[in-house]
């Protein structure tokens, strides 16, 4: 399963979709959509994207856990992934948000 996550400042959203892999076929399994609260537009394009990340794993965890295969979230947002990398090996991001969202 690979959850594509977007935010965007801009649009004042936040967005997933779900894909699942059976057989050998790529199927669309979901969608995950929010709007984006009047403070949070304020904030750094990276953070919005990791509430978006948390808020994805969040939506989609049933789905997560029944499956018997490792997830993946798929992000365009190298900040994001730093962190993620920081975090596997103990370490917190510069970003309180960042950290706290992942």
């Amino acid at each position: 399963m690979w959850i594509v996550t977007d935010g965007s400042v801009k649009n004042r959203g936040i967005a997933a979709t779900l894909y699942a892999l059976r057989g050998s076929k790529l199927l669309l399994a979901g969608f995950f959509n929010a709007k984006l609260r009047k403070h949070q537009v304020t904030w750094l394009p990276c953070e919005i994207e990791a509430l978006c990340i948390g808020a994805a794993v969040r939506h989609f965890a049933p789905y997560i856990i029944q499956c018997q295969h490792i997830s993946q979230v798929l992000t365009d947002s190298k900040p994001c992934i730093q962190a993620y990398d920081k975090l596997r090996r103990g370490e917190f991001s510069a970003s309180s948000w960042v950290s706290s969202f992942l």
